[in-house]
């Protein structure tokens, strides 16, 4: 069995997904893993490019699809064609930094109740990256949007982490937690999956040790009165809706080592 299924989501990123992919080969072993690009709808100009760089790869599948299924329709498509033990759910503007997907094994391995594990992200500068956060409340969103980017938490247990980038699992990935759930289109299915995770009976673990680059900007960024003449600022607050209402009267998870 190959050890890692690495899955990304393109829309509208061929460049960075270049990258990845050539940063996946400065830090794996090829016979290792297989590459899962599945394309939402980037137009046909970039299906045809992206075709052409992945032709000759054999270790990769390349899906285009004809309609944006968002960020979990995508992933849900894209992983029925996975057979690694691990699925890394990876962005296409993410960058490894050494041996980061060994350090992620290795935690879901040490821990026996770890479900998800998340490296340390890091921007382009070299500052940390917040990627794990508490569980969103109304107030809570409402101070990110108004510059408060709030504090970094600490290496291990964590309620969420950003679908930038998570390993798991791959038969806990459909077996436990079924996926993603099919009404968040973009925005919090990361925060329902890690959620979810802990109602399970398992851990989101936070591994300071795995670090890798994420590019700075998020389509959540920017303050609310920038955002909201963006399409995506207007995704988000339905998505969040939609993550409340979902959640509504019941307890939010305790979050402890297991």
């Amino acid at each position: 069995m190959l050890k890692y299924s690495i899955v990304t989501i393109n829309y509208k990123t061929a460049t960075k997904v270049k990258k990845l992919w050539q940063s996946l080969h400065e830090h794996l072993n090829p016979n290792q893993f297989e590459f899962i690009l599945l394309d939402n709808a980037s137009g046909e100009a970039e299906k045809k490019d992206l075709e052409a760089f992945f032709a000759a790869k054999t270790q990769s599948h390349f899906i285009p699809m004809k309609k944006n299924l968002g960020f979990g329709g995508g992933y849900a498509e894209a992983v029925r064609f996975a057979r690694g033990e691990y699925l890394v759910l990876i962005n296409p503007d993410i960058e490894l930094l050494n041996d980061c997907l060994e350090q992620l094994v290795g935690a879901l391995e040490t821990h026996d109740q770890a479900g998800l594990v998340a490296p340390q992200l890091q921007n382009p500068d070299g500052t940390t990256q917040i990627n794990a956060r508490p569980f969103p409340t109304l107030l809570g969103l409402l101070k990110r949007r108004m510059g408060q980017s709030g504090k970094l938490l600490a290496s291990g247990p964590v309620p969420w982490v950003q679908g930038s980038f998570m390993l798991m699992r791959r038969r806990f990935f459909l077996d436990v937690l079924h996926g993603f759930d099919s009404r968040f289109f973009l925005f919090f299915e990361d925060t329902d999956l890690c959620r979810r995770t802990w109602e399970s009976g398992f851990t989101v673990r936070l591994v300071g040790t795995a670090k890798a680059v994420h590019g700075e900007k998020r389509l959540s960024g920017n303050d609310i009165f920038t955002a909201m003449f963006r399409k995506t600022f207007w995704i988000h607050v339905n998505s969040a809706v939609k993550y409340f209402w979902k959640y509504r009267g019941t307890k939010v998870p305790v979050v402890s080592s297991r």
